[in-house]
């Protein structure tokens, strides 16, 4: 069955240490993992000349998702129960994104619809 051979891949790659791009592309190819409600998926959407998001999804409601990811294998918390620099440095991306598209609302709805 197709699903579950998907599920399988996912697993596999989950599974193995690789660059953060091939967890990308298994994402941009299978959207269904980031959201199941997305209409479209932008790899890499650029934010004016500051940013790149890992992705932009348009959902099925036309509200949009900037998207942050990391490896899987980057921990969250230190084993002091503090948040990892993997970690902050990710979650300082997506502040940066809402921060940028708030500043910047005219150029994203030119470039991203309904944004």
């Amino acid at each position: 069955m197709r699903i579950r051979s998907v599920i399988a891949e996912y697993e596999t790659i989950l599974a193995t240490s690789e660059r953060e791009e091939s967890y990308q592309r298994f994402l941009a190819d299978h959207p269904v993992f980031l959201d199941p409600l997305s209409d479209l998926v932008v790899l890499k959407q650029r934010l004016g000349t500051e940013f790149a998001t890992d992705y932009a999804i348009r959902r099925l409601d036309g509200r949009w998702l900037l998207v942050e990811i990391e490896k899987p294998q980057d921990r969250i918390f230190t084993q002091a129960y503090d948040f990892t620099a993997e970690f902050t440095h990710g979650f300082g991306q997506v502040l940066d994104f809402q921060h940028w598209v708030d500043d910047n609302v005219a150029y994203a709805q030119r470039h991203m619809d309904e944004i």
